[in-house]
């Protein structure tokens, strides 16, 4: 059984915030993996759903991550649906090909990012979460640049997997989501953070 990944662009200010701040970093842990990514939480979750996922968090907490993210550029956002190893395969091929001499550790930090963000001393949260810092993060997007997506996933053996067509649509896409993530958070100087469930 596969599991499933997201990539948030996050900017440090946010990060430093959550970091110091552990009942808004319980409220942001809880709703992590909702909707179309944290930009969008407050816009397409309407608030009685918001206050199920977070049962139990404080209400202030959840008004100020609202106030937070609600008044901050939003970025493109990653989403691997149960291809963590294929995708990790793919950017090892595409990271060989540039000759890079730490591709098989960068390909495995672009996909499961590079340590843990926070350790939790309470088990409530739903995905590990990640991070891959602006360093790393804009190491990766050059490294990232000049892939050639639909080549690159239309050479890759997918093995008994069919219909193939469908498979090769689906990853195509989903490659070029992270890439446009790491691509985004290079360019702005953010982090990412990754959490796997």
């Amino acid at each position: 059984m596969g599991i499933s990944t997201y990539y948030e662009v996050v900017p440090d200010s946010i990060l430093s915030q959550l970091s110091q701040d552990e009942e808004l970093r319980a409220v942001f842990s809880r709703l992590w993996g909702y909707g179309s990514g944290m930009y969008w939480w407050f816009k397409q979750i309407d608030d009685g759903e918001i206050e199920e996922i977070t049962e139990g968090q404080s209400p202030v907490a959840i008004q100020r991550l609202r106030e937070r993210l609600l008044n901050v550029q939003r970025f493109p956002t990653g989403y691997l649906e149960k291809t963590h190893e294929i995708h990790e395969a793919l950017l090892l091929t595409a990271f060989n090909s540039r000759h890079e001499a730490q591709a098989n550790e960068l390909a495995r930090i672009a996909i499961s990012g590079a340590e843990r963000w926070v350790h939790e001393t309470e088990p409530c949260y739903e995905s590990d979460l990640y991070i891959v810092s602006h360093q790393i993060s804009q190491q990766l997007a050059e490294l990232m640049k000049h892939i050639e997506i639909e080549r690159l996933v239309a050479s890759f053996d997918l093995g008994s997997r069919r219909p193939i067509e469908a498979w090769r649509e689906s990853l195509t896409s989903e490659l070029q989501g992270l890439i446009d993530c790491y691509r985004a958070a290079a360019e702005f100087g953010h982090s990412v953070l990754v959490g796997i469930s």
